[in-house]
C-alpha cells in the first residue's frame, strides 16, 4: 500500500529503499486499482493529486514474482476537471502475461509508489472466489468495517476478485469529486491486489458520470466500457450492465448484452453472473423501485434476454438491504430462471433501507439488514454464495447451487 505519512517519515523510506526524495510539488502515485483486459492483460490504474499537467512521465514497472526481467510500460495520462477537482488518472497496461503471481510498482515523474504484488487468473482455476458487493463508501462507519473486511480478505489472498453493483463512494455533490479520492485510498489494499470490477449506479451521476468514467479502466473497445462491459474469471462469465443509461431492445447496451450472453462457452464459464445496479425483484417497501422501476421497466426488457441466455443469478443493489430469491420468471418462481440477490448492505452514507413488503412474495426467500458483504466460491460445478458480516465475520446467510 501506498501510505500517506509525515514528512519525516517519507524522507527515511525514501532514502532507505533507494526511491527518489519528495520535493515541493511532486505527487505521489496513490489509489492504485486494477481492471482485466484483453486476454493476457491487466490495466493499472492510479492517481496522482495537485497537478493537471499532463505532460508528467508516468510509468508502470512489473515482473514476475517467480523471477525474470522487469518490464516497463509507460502509462496513459489523463485529467478532469468538473467539480474543481485537480489531479491526474494514469493508466498503463500489463501484457504477455500468464498465470501466476506478478509485482508492479507505479511512478509519476520519476516518484515511485512501493511494489504491490497480484496474480494474474485465467479461466483455468478449478476454483474462485468472488467478493460482491453494492452501495458501499469510507464515510461513515459502516462502510469503513465493510472495506476494512475486504482488505483482510485480500492480505490473505482469500478472495480473486471484488465486483461492485454501483453506487461507489457516494461523493453525494458537484464539488465533491475528491471523496473519490479517499475512498480508493481505503479501498487500495483491496482493489491494488485483485481486479476490481464495477456496473454504474445512481450516485455516479454526478457531473455526468464524469469522475467514474475517468477513474475506472473497464475492458472493451468502445466509449461505453466502463457502463457496459464482462469478464471471465475461472469458471465464472460476469456481465455488467448499467440501468443508468438505455437498456430496451433497441438500445446499443441491449445489443451488447445479447450478443455477450450468446457467445458464452459454458463448457469454459459453466455459472452465468449479470451484476446491474437497480433490482429487477425486491420486496423492500419501497413503492418505486420494487413496485414500479423493477417489475414495469427492468424486467420487461431484461428478464426474458436473461432467462433465455441462461443467467445464473442477477446481483443489484440500490435498496439497502440484503435480499435473495428462488429462481424467479415473469414474478412466478421457476427452477430454469436466474435467482436475484440484492447486496445492497455493504454500508453507505445514506444507511439502511427498513422495512418489507407484507405479505411477502412468495420468490422471496431471505431478507436481511444486516451489514455485509457477499462471497461467492465458484467450481464448474457449484456455486456458494455467503453473505458475511463485516464486523465479525459471521456466516448470515448461505447457499449452494450446482449444475
Amino acid at each position: 500500500m501506498v501510505a500517506r505519512i509525515p514528512l519525516l517519515c517519507g524522507l527515511f523510506l525514501a532514502l532507505c529503499s533507494g526511491n527518489p526524495v519528495l520535493e515541493a510539488g511532486s505527487a505521489q502515485p496513490e489509489q492504485v486499482h486494477l481492471a482485466l483486459g484483453a486476454p493476457g492483460s491487466m490495466t493499472v490504474t492510479f492517481v496522482t493529486v495537485g497537478s493537471s499537467d499532463k505532460s508528467t512521465t508516468s510509468q508502470v514497472q512489473y515482473r514476475e514474482l517467480s523471477g525474470g526481467a522487469t518490464n516497463t510500460v509507460q502509462a496513459h495520462v489523463s485529467t478532469y476537471t468538473a467539480g474543481g477537482w485537480k489531479g491526474l488518472i494514469h493508466k498503463a497496461t500489463l501484457t504477455g502475461l500468464t498465470r501466476g503471481s506478478y509485482a508492479y510498482r507505479c511512478a509519476a515523474d520519476a516518484v515511485w509508489s512501493d511494489w504491490f504484488d497480484t496474480k494474474y487468473l485465467t479461466s483455468d482455476p478449478a476454483k474462485v472466489t468472488l467478493a460482491i458487493v453494492a452501495d458501499l463508501d469510507g464515510r461513515e462507519a459502516d462502510g469503513i468495517s465493510t472495506i476494512d473486511a475486504l482488505n483482510q480478505e485480500a492480505a490473505k489472498g482469500a478472495v480473486d476478485a471484488l465486483l461492485h453493483a454501483g453506487d461507489i463512494a457516494y461523493i453525494k455533490g458537484a464539488t465533491n469529486e475528491a471523496t473519490y479520492d479517499e475512498y480508493f485510498r481505503q479501498l487500495q489494499p483491496t482493489a491494488s491486489k485483485v481486479p476490481y470490477h464495477v456496473a454504474v449506479g445512481n450516485q455516479e451521476h454526478w457531473n455526468n458520470f464524469s469522475g467514474y468514467n475517468s477513474r475506472f479502466s473497464m475492458p472493451g473497445n468502445t466509449s461505453m466500457a466502463n457502463y457496459w462491459h464482462s469478464i471471465d474469471v475461472g469458471p465464472v462469465h460476469a456481465l455488467f450492465l448499467s440501468t443508468e443509461h438505455p437498456y430496451d431492445a433497441d438500445s446499443e447496451q441491449y445489443s451488447y448484452a445479447l450478443n455477450d450472453l450468446k457467445s458464452v462457452d459454458k463448457k469454459i464459464t459453466p455459472w452465468v453472473l449479470v451484476l446491474l445496479h437497480r433490482p429487477l425483484y425486491c420486496s423492500t417497501n419501497d413503492y418505486y423501485d420494487c413496485q414500479m422501476a423493477g417489475p414495469k421497466k427492468l424486467r420487461p426488457a431484461l428478464e426474458p434476454l436473461f432467462a433465455a441466455q441462461g443467467v445464473d443469478a442477477v446481483v443489484a443493489g440500490h435498496v439497502h438491504n440484503y435480499e435473495r430469491t428462488a429462481g424467479v420468471l415473469n414474478g412466478k418462481i421457476s427452477e430454469k430462471a436466474p435467482v436475484h440477490i440484492t447486496v445492497g448492505n455493504a454500508g453507505d452514507i445514506e444507511g439502511m433501507t427498513h422495512g418489507w413488503q407484507h405479505p411477502k412474495p412468495d420468490w422471496s426467500l431471505v431478507q436481511s439488514l444486516e451489514l455485509a458483504w457477499s462471497r461467492w466460491t465458484v467450481t464448474k460445478t457449484s456455486m456458494l454464495v455467503e453473505l458475511v458480516a463485516s464486523g465479525n465475520g459471521t456466516i448470515l446467510d448461505s447457499v449452494t447451487y450446482t449444475k
